[in-house]
């Protein structure tokens, strides 16, 4: 055996001893570590449930509750994010509600919850639950209107109307009604009567127009045809409380047999009228206490809904005067329409959107009104447009 040969087989000798040593300690190093791990454990615990998501008090808003669990200390509530397409964490909180607020209208939003008092003590998540579509429906669209009295300027800008056409008529009441298109382009004085100026103006479903004319703190209504030609005219110039009179007109609203409702503001009351001009009845405006705070009046499935500018409350009475019941909006309220479901109402700053019962859907405009808004009407695009009455303009909001 050559001195070469007998140092190879040495060397490999010790190479296998040298690998058998290193894998004899790998696998006792990792033995050594099993035995050293003490195993999780893993609390679940029952999921939440009854999650359920309403709007709140404003469209803007969705309120999120869900029934208090044992054992929980806080839970985890997710909602789906519509652009990344999966549930990402909105709270982490110990309560049982959420009050979500909403930037982008028209969208579901959809929502789950579990509770999460440690990584190892958990549940699964609830059943989903998806709140109301966003309701901020309405953006700013246009203005026009400044102060002065030439064409398209305003003193006292109370009333707003829309025709079918979209074509709006303001009333001012120290001037007549101008006739703007729906841009607030100006057309024409649609009625310019002598004396003060003009209150109120509502279209007749048979082709006619009524009118408010105001002067010396007295009163006058008149019909027209169409063709602004004058029927009749009733509730003569001087102030009055007889049946017909006034003590000082506000605003007008007709029902579906196109009977006439006038709020008689001094007298705290409203006068019914037949689509002629003929007295039918009156009935006092009992939720009201000072005598200047009735002043819109509104029609809808078959009830008068009539507004408080000194209190936060909405009065209701069927068509015959006899009162149905009150509801608090939250805020003064002054002209107020409606969109055929719900009430269009103009308030201090603001227009409130309330369904029938009085549930406030939305605010709308906020930010944007210098100070009351007296008029508000509702075109046949659903958009809504009021005058900022100390503003001296006419603020449109587009619906979405």
């Amino acid at each position: 055996m050559t001195l070469r040969f007998f140092n190879l087989v040495i060397f490999s000798a010790v190479l296998l001893l040298f690998s058998a040593c290193k894998k004899e300690s790998s696998v006792s190093s990792k033995a050594d570590t099993v035995s050293k791990t003490t195993p999780v454990k893993i609390t679940e615990i029952d999921r939440p449930i009854y999650v359920k998501a309403t709007k709140g008090d404003f469209g803007s808003q969705i309120v999120v509750k869900w029934a208090p669990m044992p054992l929980a200390k806080k839970y985890q509530l997710y909602k789906f994010n519509e652009a990344d397409q999966q549930y990402k964490l909105l709270k982490e909180t110990p309560d049982t509600t959420y009050t979500d607020i909403l930037g982008k209208p028209l969208v579901k939003n959809y929502y789950k919850v579990k509770i999460y008092n440690s990584s190892t003590e958990y549940s699964q998540f609830s059943d989903v639950d998806y709140g109301y579509t966003s309701g901020q429906t309405y953006s700013k669209f246009g203005v026009f209107g400044s102060e002065g009295t030439g064409i398209g300027q305003f003193q006292f800008p109370s009333n707003v109307e829309a025709d079918a056409g979209g074509n709006l008529y303001v009333s001012d009441e120290f001037g007549g009604i101008q006739k703007f298109d729906a841009g607030g382009k100006f057309i024409e004085y649609f009625y310019k009567p002598s004396g003060a100026g003009t209150r109120a103006l509502v279209f007749l479903y048979n082709g006619n127009f009524v009118a408010t004319h105001i002067a010396d703190y007295g009163n006058n209504v008149s019909i027209f045809s169409a063709q602004k030609q004058e029927i009749s005219s009733f509730a003569p110039l001087g102030m009055g409380n007889g049946d017909g009179q006034f003590g000082n007109t506000r605003q007008i609203c007709n029902d579906k047999d196109d009977n006439i409702y006038i709020v008689d503001q001094i007298n705290k009351r409203v006068q019914k009228f037949d689509k002629n001009g003929k007295f039918l009845l009156k009935f006092n405006i009992t939720t009201i206490g000072a005598s200047n705070a009735g002043w819109g009046v509104c029609y809808l499935n078959d009830n008068i809904f009539v507004s408080n500018t000194a209190g936060n409350d909405i009065t209701v009475y069927d068509k015959n005067g006899i009162y149905v019941r009150s509801f608090n909006i939250g805020a003064p309220s002054y002209s107020i329409k409606t969109d055929g479901e719900n009430l269009i109402i103009g308030s201090v700053g603001y227009i409130i959107k309330t369904d029938d019962k009085g549930q406030v859907v939305e605010k709308i405009g906020q930010g944007q009104f210098v100070s009351i808004v007296a008029g508000v009407a509702i075109n046949k695009s659903q958009d809504i447009i009021a005058t900022d009455t100390y503003g001296r303009k006419v603020i449109t909001f587009k619906k979405l």
